[in-house]
């Protein structure tokens, strides 16, 4: 969970109703810092949403037809990707002039660090985000426009529209196979749809924290050819979907 009084993701274990009388029914078991502040800037809000944990049959009726034999795209959960967001209000900026910053790890890669990291202590002293943030995260653009709906990630693949409209919708998919697919050229590259990211990205501190950020998480991008004129989009197992805000007034 995210705790914006410490800056820091804390990972917490919750306990079984069956222990509840032996232990505390929530437990921290270590947090990672997030990156430092500058001294007059401030975290207004943090969140986290990463794709639901689901069974592979929707419904006893639908028991013969699994989810994972109908999608093209099927993600175990502990591979899925994890997306932050952040309004950090700038140095000397007004209270109501935040900036929003974005980024995605994998989950399964973070609860492994944390179990590693944390196993012989009680996790009160955050891990500094130098220490895992640069190599697990990859921070979002600011040109990027994602949604704050849970749709914009599904599994290991974030959607997101970039540009004014008409724009191209662009996918990254974190999933490591296929960056190794990418690696060994069995996936098809050399073209500006498809395309392999592994150089770090940088993202301006734009008075807001210390130092810029930098973030190396590999993926691999397609984008679309043809453009759109959405305002957002979701991205399910199955499907891209675009959004239109509607010009309708009453009256």
């Amino acid at each position: 969970m995210t705790n914006v009084s410490e800056n820091v993701v804390e990972f917490v274990r919750m306990n079984k109703a069956r222990d509840s009388n032996t232990s505390p029914p929530c437990l921290s078991i270590g947090k990672l810092g997030l990156p430092d502040l500058r001294d007059r800037s401030a975290l207004r809000s943090v969140s986290c949403r990463t794709d639901p944990i689901r069974t592979s049959a929707t419904s006893d009726a639908d028991a013969n037809v699994t989810h994972r034999s109908r999608a093209p795209a099927y993600c175990d959960p502990d591979k899925a990707i994890i997306q932050f967001r952040m309004y950090v209000r700038g140095e000397d900026a007004d209270d109501d002039d935040v900036t929003l910053f974005a980024f995605v790890a994998c989950r399964g890669d973070l609860l492994r660090l944390v179990h590693s990291v944390f196993k012989e202590t009680n996790g009160s002293r955050p891990l500094r985000w130098e220490q895992w943030g640069p190599h697990l995260t990859r921070w979002s653009g600011t040109e990027e426009t994602d949604t704050a709906w849970t749709g914009g990630i599904a599994g290991q693949r974030q959607i997101f529209i970039s540009g004014d409209r008409p724009c191209r919708i662009h996918i990254r998919d974190f999933n490591p196979a296929t960056v190794k697919r990418a690696e060994t050229r069995t996936l098809p590259l050399g073209t500006e749809s498809v395309r392999l990211h592994k150089e770090p990205g940088i993202v301006a501190h734009q008075n807001c924290f210390k130092e810029n950020i930098y973030s190396t998480l590999p993926y691999v991008e397609t984008q679309s050819e043809q453009r759109f004129n959405y305002d957002g989009v979701l991205i399910d197992d199955e499907h891209a979907i675009g959004l239109i805000v509607s010009s309708y007034t009453h009256g």
